[in-house]
């Protein structure tokens, strides 16, 4: 028989509620580790004689998202269903009690609907008017309105882009550069850099800077960076994001897959925990994370 090797994707035969697995090492005369995606505890040191309970997985069967970006912090010992547990007896309604933390959010999503939407923006392309382009953007950035506040990107990143705003040479590169990051055709990758770089430029490159616009115009799909408390729920996760405190487009990328993997991941869960969009994936993240609540 074969030896396994470290990488494989495996199932276990009597523990099929496991789901699927990852070989940690390979097959070796103490036996070896295992991750599995839904056990508690993730990591399963396995005897050698215990190789003949586990199939070998290959093909579509083997496709998963969090064991492609699968990341290990040694100490951690909370897991993602631990987490969704401890969310639920926090919030014994589920995702449906924190209607209160999104009500804001959803007003900012009105909002940039009203700022920023391909229509508005490009009628202001079309007269030059790129200052306006660049005040709808600060607007939406430290929008406040009675009990609505946007403390997303925090107060001292609110007042770089506004300074940034004010100190900006050429609008009209930043309103082009806004236009095509958020309604551009093509692949998103070289619009993101490029707008990233412009906001290098106004010494407001920030995660929660560039992630608003996308995120509350298009909550659907689109996702917001808040590094510490997304941090630690991908650690919880073991899912790798490769984090990066300057604006790169790998980061961005696999926070995406992330936002959907815990998209997926609860919506499979109790209808309690089913989110509607990514507002919901975005509060699930900051609520598990014990620093928030």
């Amino acid at each position: 028989m074969e030896k396994l090797k470290k990488g494989q994707r495996v199932q276990h035969i009597n523990r099929p509620n496991w789901g699927l697995g990852q070989l940690l090492e390979d097959e070796n005369a103490n036996g070896f580790r295992v991750f599995f995606e839904e056990n508690s505890e993730g990591v399963v040191n396995l005897a050698i004689a215990a190789r003949d309970r586990l199939r070998v997985v290959t093909g579509a069967q083997a496709q998963s998202v969090l064991l492609d970006n699968l990341d290990l912090v040694d100490g951690e010992r909370l897991t993602l269903e631990m987490a969704k547990q401890r969310f639920l007896k926090q919030f014994p309604g589920g995702l449906r009690l924190l209607d209160g933390e999104r009500d804001y959010k959803d007003e900012l999503a009105r909002v940039a609907q009203q700022l920023l939407a391909k229509d508005v923006l490009q009628a202001l392309i079309d007269v030059e008017n790129y200052q306006q382009i660049c005040d709808n953007a600060n607007t939406l950035v430290s929008y406040k309105k009675k009990k609505v506040w946007n403390n997303l990107p925090s107060l001292f990143e609110q007042y770089a882009f506004r300074d940034g705003i004010k100190t900006l040479g050429d609008p009209k590169s930043f309103a082009h550069s806004l236009f095509e990051y958020l309604h551009g055709d093509g692949d998103l990758e070289p619009r993101f850099t490029r707008f990233a770089q412009v906001l290098a430029e106004m010494e407001a490159a920030k995660w929660p800077i560039i992630t608003t616009f996308r995120f509350f115009l298009f909550p659907a799909t689109d996702v917001f960076i808040k590094p510490e408390t997304l941090k630690y729920a991908a650690e919880v996760s073991r899912f790798g994001i490769n984090y990066r405190p300057q604006l790169n487009w790998l980061t961005y990328y696999r926070v995406t897959q992330f936002y959907q993997y815990l998209f997926d991941s609860l919506t499979a869960s109790t209808a309690d925990l089913k989110p509607r969009d990514m507002i919901d994936v975005q509060s699930f993240i900051w609520c598990i994370d014990p620093t928030s609540y």
